[in-house]
């Protein structure tokens, strides 16, 4: 969201404990998050996580959507400015398809014109032939796209249809006036 101008639109898929949930309703031009997820105890027990999530299951900007991802890509006409994705790793039953050419083009078809992607890697958890899959598929799908490095051996990819440009992170966060 920080390399992005004005975002207002977000669809989150997997919705887990909320925290990542609760980091986009941080930014005051947020109009709207969906966020689907399969299981419907995920939302059911966001309460208990409300020290990590800081309630973020209030927010009238939430939308809480009982719904396989790749799902919901198919019926909705709406359009993002992020998709953010962090299902579990592929080798779970069904997760495989949260990380197909398939589900990478239908979010590629809800992104606004400068909308973007990001997809939770965690490598850790998988083979390497797996991972080199899956970043290969995600590059050959987004015309322009990133890997960063997280949290120990996590990756983000970021994908968009557009040029990303990384000095508009630089002016959000202060760095640069």
């Amino acid at each position: 969201l920080l390399a992005q101008s004005d975002p207002k639109d977000v669809l989150l898929i997997c919705f887990g404990v909320g925290n990542t949930a609760s980091a986009i309703a941080k930014h005051e031009s947020i109009q709207r998050i969906d966020a689907v997820d399969l299981n419907t105890k995920v939302m059911e027990t966001a309460p208990e996580f409300a020290d990590w999530n800081d309630q973020v299951y209030l927010d009238p900007r939430l939308r809480f959507i009982h719904d396989d991802g790749r799902n919901f890509l198919k019926v909705t006409d709406q359009t993002y400015d992020l998709v953010t994705s962090e299902p579990p790793p592929p080798l779970f039953a069904g997760v495989y398809r949260l990380y197909s050419r398939e589900y990478y083009q239908d979010v590629l078809n809800h992104l606004k014109p400068q909308g973007m992607m990001t997809q939770w890697l965690p490598i850790y958890q998988m083979p390497p032939p797996a991972v080199e899959l899956i970043i290969r598929t995600f590059v050959q799908v987004f015309p322009h796209n990133l890997m960063f490095v997280g949290y120990g051996e996590e990756y983000i990819l970021l994908g968009s249809k557009s040029p990303i440009d990384l000095k508009n992170v630089q002016l959000r966060i202060g760095l640069y006036p």
